[in-house]
């Protein structure tokens, strides 16, 4: 990071709470709102008040799929109306609902995020009220970005977060599967790996050129065991005490 910069504080955020590198902040009664997040940041800041936050959003709260742009399509600004009409659809609402990030690609499929549109403002509007910058990302994508650097992969590949586990289909290194299922965080991981090894079977009956046999990564944040995974082991996974906040915070402050 530049010099020139501030660095960020790192925020992880979920369904239950907003966690920061020492602690965390379990989300109130009514939800997350502009004034509850204030009062979240307000909270995780007590031990060194930053000019700049970096909130990572996890699954349960930011939505993923990929968007195969349509014949015909000349502009990106056609391809994010049509992505957030596919996130309306998919999500429910309507498309000005869904704030939808991407690799946007005129030809080929583009992996987006889509946040609802309510909760970006109540986080812009937090961080106004703490005078800081901010910048708002998917967990999800910051963790495949860390998957996918390096040589071009193909196949499937899976790795899990406290409540979720994320199957990703690809064909020389660009995304054409990404599924995202709720997992039960006290499961041993071996009905989840048989379900997602049967899911890469099936969508690689769908992706042409691209097998179906199933790999396990290790995006972060912690390190990959000695060896690496196969696909006849458990599924990795967090500590069972950890929040999907929590992840998502551990896995930015390495990004």
């Amino acid at each position: 990071m530049s010099r020139w910069q501030p660095e960020p504080l790192v925020l992880g955020l979920d369904a239950d709470g907003m966690a920061g590198p020492a602690a965390a902040v379990p989300v109130p009664a009514g939800g997350w709102n502009a004034a509850s997040l204030q009062e979240a940041m307000q909270a995780l800041q007590a031990v060194g008040r930053r000019r700049a936050l970096r909130v990572l959003v996890a699954p349960d709260l930011c939505k993923h799929f990929v968007h195969q742009a349509p014949a015909g399509v000349q502009s990106l600004a056609e391809l994010r109306e049509l992505a957030a009409l596919r996130a309306a659809q998919l999500f429910g609402g309507l498309a000005d609902e869904w704030a939808v990030v991407a690799d946007w690609r005129l030809a080929g499929p583009s992996v987006c995020a889509a946040l609802p549109q309510t909760l970006l403002n109540s986080l812009q509007a937090a961080a106004q009220g703490q005078a800081a910058a901010l910048a708002v990302d998917s967990a999800l994508l910051v963790a495949l970005e860390r998957l996918l650097y390096g040589p071009a992969r193909a196949g499937f590949m899976a790795w899990a977060s406290p409540r979720h586990a994320v199957l990703v289909g690809l064909d020389a290194g660009v995304v054409h599967t990404l599924r995202c299922v709720r997992r039960n965080p006290a499961e041993a991981g071996a009905g989840l790996l048989a379900q997602l090894q049967r899911d890469a079977r099936r969508e690689g009956l769908h992706a042409a050129g691209a097998a179906g046999e199933l790999a396990l990564a290790w995006p972060g944040p912690a390190p990959c065991p000695p060896g690496g995974f196969d696909a006849g082991q458990a599924l990795p996974a967090e500590r069972a005490d950890d929040t999907e906040a929590a992840w998502s915070q551990r896995l930015g402050a390495l990004a």
